[in-house]
């Protein structure tokens, strides 16, 4: 980032444990993780001792990235929140340079609020006095919450303009960047793009630099091609907000296409809506189960599927329901959706049979 170095840590992680964690783009080392985590739980230890609660897997990520930061020299970081903002692990930054916020929609209601204004407000928790705030486009309600926390805190508001959309749209259309980057894969990746891009400029970054980092930047598993014939593409769209910009990416990108659907959700996601919103495209919808106290079993996800697809079946595991994708596949794309936790088993899978 314009010569400075620079952190990033991000949640969950889909392939590795060590992808949350990176500097100038690279992972941390496996000993060096090792070494941190050796260090986070002495002190998870010293707190059990003192009669404090064991901290949260992500409260110890959280405290091994900022270690991470510091041993590396970082001179700025991008953190990602966890859930939410005013509550978060993360959210123990006295004043963070920036504030950002994409489009914000209804989601975690069982632990951020009902309405879209109790989760604005929670989100808004992390706007400190005289940061900068960035947001993308938002619902009024929303926008409403976030320039009402950035006004009591003294902190300039921004909102990411056409003229910032534009400015990414001729970047693209210079045929600069390459297929596989992330502002090729969806107009919501492009939207984002056109949101950092206002922050960056916005921190002094030469233009030039910017249009370097956005059209060379990748993230996995969002619209990403795993395979060819058939086409399988996992994607990490896991509420409403997301399988909406999913759908319009299909829209875009696919016309008048059916998909095969490996489809699996946490029980605690919207997924009557998810299912509704990603209907039209579905040819048949292969079912399969999550894992963990949020995990939903295939047979109720199949039971709503039901409702929107004439084909479903509940495959016994992610190997079988790839297998029964290739086998039905014949002219049809295979999309893998719904959470972003078993996309990594979905990868193996297809490596698996194309081998």
């Amino acid at each position: 980032m314009s010569g400075r170095m620079t952190g990033h840590f991000s949640s969950p992680a889909v392939f590795d444990d060590r992808e949350v964690f990176r500097v100038n783009g690279q992972e941390i080392a496996e000993d060096t993780l090792t070494e941190l985590y050796l260090t986070v739980k002495e002190a998870c230890d010293a707190l059990v001792r003192e009669g404090f609660a064991h901290p949260t897997r992500f409260e110890i990520d959280t405290a091994v990235a900022f270690l991470f930061f510091k041993e590396s020299h970082a001179d700025i970081a991008v953190v990602e929140v966890g859930m939410g903002g005013e509550t978060d692990a993360t959210n123990v930054i006295p004043a963070p340079v920036a504030c950002v916020f994409t489009p914000i929609g209804v989601e975690h209601t069982a632990f951020l609020g009902e309405s879209l204004r109790e989760i604005a407000t929670v989100k808004s928790g992390i706007i400190k006095d005289g940061s900068k705030v960035f947001s993308a486009v938002q619902d009024p309600e929303v926008r409403k919450v976030l320039k009402a926390r950035a006004l009591s805190c003294n902190s300039p508001y921004f909102e990411v303009s056409p003229e910032d959309g534009r400015v990414i749209n001729d970047w693209i259309g210079e045929g600069a960047s390459p297929e596989n980057s992330l502002v090729m894969s969806s107009t919501v990746q492009r939207e984002n793009a056109a949101l950092a891009y206002a922050v960056s400029r916005e921190l002094g970054i030469d233009d030039r630099l910017i249009r370097e980092g956005i059209l060379s930047a990748t993230l996995r598993g969002r619209m990403e091609k795993i395979a060819d014939d058939p086409a399988v593409y996992i994607d990490g769209a896991h509420n409403p907000p997301a399988a909406l910009a999913l759908s319009k990416n299909l829209e875009a990108r696919f016309t008048n296409a059916s998909f095969i659907y490996i489809m699996g959700v946490l029980k605690d996601k919207n997924f009557p809506e998810i299912l509704k919103i990603m209907s039209p495209y579905a040819a048949e919808i292969l079912c399969v189960s999550t894992t963990g106290p949020r995990g939903l079993v295939a047979e109720d996800l199949a039971k709503e599927a039901q409702n929107y697809c004439d084909c479903v079946t509940c495959a016994s595991d992610v190997k079988e329901a790839v297998r029964m994708a290739f086998l039905h596949a014949k002219d049809r794309n295979i999309l893998c959706f719904g959470s972003f936790t078993f996309l990594k088993e979905v990868t193996e899978a297809v490596k698996d049979i194309k081998e």
